[in-house]
């Protein structure tokens, strides 16, 4: 099991959190534990969360080398079979991100919201009267400049 004590050091913060209490679900049991005849199956699966401090310019610069280090860092964990199925980025607004998920080898990479996504639908009753407030001095109603900074890194679809 992978823990963070475990981890080779890395420039971003992070956090492994492997799901062994599943004993809130119904019909599963803690990891090593017997489960009854005709219950459900359970499984075990490891995140890791990742901030990446991938601001967008001018918030930050420079941050190429960190982010290719992240993903060799991730590749690393991957060839002796510590990788975490799945790997949640977050302040991943910078196009290096794509050298960080080609480099880790995870088979599907799925993104946020981009700048130019909208809800859709129409908004629910209760949420009009806040669409006509706005505080520029918040920076809303100027639209969006990036994406949501989001990614998902994972080996099954």
């Amino acid at each position: 099991m992978m823990t963070l004590a475990t981890l080779p050091p890395v420039t971003a913060l992070a956090a492994l959190a492997p799901v062994t209490d599943l004993g809130a679900m119904p019909g599963a049991t803690p990891s090593g534990s017997v489960a009854p005849p005709g219950s459900a199956p359970t499984a075990e699966i490891s995140v890791l969360t990742y901030n990446v401090r991938g601001l967008p310019w001018p918030l930050a610069n420079g941050r190429a080398k960190a982010l290719k280090a992240i993903g060799a860092e991730l590749a690393t964990m991957r060839r002796y079979g510590q990788q975490p199925d799945v790997v949640l980025i977050q302040e991943g607004f910078r196009g290096e991100v794509g050298d960080l998920v080609t480099a880790s080898g995870y088979r599907y990479w799925a993104r946020g919201p981009g700048r130019s996504q909208k809800a859709s639908g129409a908004r629910p009753e209760s949420g009009k009267r806040y669409a006509t407030v706005r505080y520029p001095s918040f920076g809303e109603g100027w639209g969006k400049f990036t994406g949501a900074g989001l990614h998902v890194l994972s080996d099954a679809p």
